[in-house]
């Protein structure tokens, strides 16, 4: 536990990169079973792209909601470490700026003209 943060094992990217490897997967079936049938290249590459993300949609959903979860954990406890280093910084800053106006520097008179 380090910030008060605990990290889970699998960690965010493992449901990231699960998603993807399926998704990936699904077009590279989807793309074979084109090629099986006949499909010329350039609509093989478009249906396999249509095919595969209508069945990702349903059929990677569980995946899907895993990783948005992910992302939001990622984004929340980046949010936190700003906000703890946004702070910190503050609590720097009003130590360094003098509390008393009267302690501020006095302007420093420019210096007389030696030729008057």
């Amino acid at each position: 536990m380090a910030n008060g943060v605990t990290k889970d094992q699998s960690g965010p990217s493992r449901a990231i990169v699960t998603y993807n490897v399926l998704r990936l997967a699904l077009f590279a079936a989807c793309y074979g079973l084109g090629w099986l049938a006949g499909i010329p290249t350039f609509p093989l590459l478009v249906a396999a792209l249509i095919a595969s993300g209508v069945i990702s949609w349903f059929a990677l959903r569980r995946q899907r909601i895993a990783m948005g979860q992910a992302v939001e954990r990622t984004v929340l406890t980046s949010r936190a470490r700003l906000a703890e280093r946004t702070a910190a910084e503050d609590i720097y800053v009003d130590a360094q700026v003098p509390q008393d106006r009267t302690e501020r520097a006095q302007p420093v008179p420019a210096p007389s003209d030696p030729a008057t």
